[in-house]
């Protein structure tokens, strides 16, 4: 769902609080509530046998439309970062030198393998779960349309097999997003340790 992150922190001069990547936490947290609302809710339309609860089938379409709307958001802001970010580290002496506290200066100068190294991480993650989600977004979208056209289709053996193996994506992308959440609490100590 996401596509990268950068360290806005940094292009911001770097305020106390850490801003860019509080924000990326957030919306990583966003982001994993909008997947694991769509998984609990595929979970209850998944009955082994017999036709899914009409209010169950109401919220697992409701999952998904947020879901819809929250990834278009997430991506687009993550991609904005991302770019920031990419920026940042191709200009490096410049940007370093605008960070007004000499302390946070001192640390991103003398950090700045490990937070290249983390940044490339969380991008490579983002990456990851950008590929889990897009099967996962698909299979949630298909599942839906059984739902509508055929209610008693979910004891059928190919809708179990999609509804397993969506399940399965949206697992992927919620491990990859609590992967990008400890690379940035890596950001976090890197600029508060020293």
């Amino acid at each position: 769902m996401l596509s990268g992150l950068a360290l806005l922190c940094l292009f911001a001069g770097c305020t106390q609080k850490f801003s860019g990547v509080e924000e990326y936490k957030q919306l990583t947290k966003r982001a994993s509530a909008a997947v694991q609302n769509a998984v609990h809710s595929l979970e209850n339309v998944s009955p082994r046998s017999g036709r899914p609860a009409a209010k169950l089938v109401a919220n697992f379409e409701r999952d998904l439309q947020r879901l819809q709307v929250d990834s278009i958001q997430v991506r687009a802001r993550a991609r904005a970062i991302r770019a920031r970010g990419d920026a940042y580290f191709a200009d490096w002496s410049t940007n370093i030198a605008k960070i007004k506290d000499p302390k946070v200066r001192a640390a991103a100068a003398s950090s700045r393998p490990q937070l290249e190294a983390t940044f490339n991480q969380i991008k490579l993650v983002s990456q990851q779960a950008g590929t889990a989600f897009d099967p996962f977004l698909s299979g949630l979208q298909k599942l839906r349309v059984e739902l509508e056209v055929r209610p008693d289709t979910t004891a059928n053996a190919a809708y179990q097999e999609l509804a397993r193996n969506t399940l399965n994506h949206g697992n992927e992308v919620l491990a990859e997003l609590a992967r990008i959440n400890t690379e940035l609490q890596t950001i976090t100590a890197l600029l508060t340790s020293r």
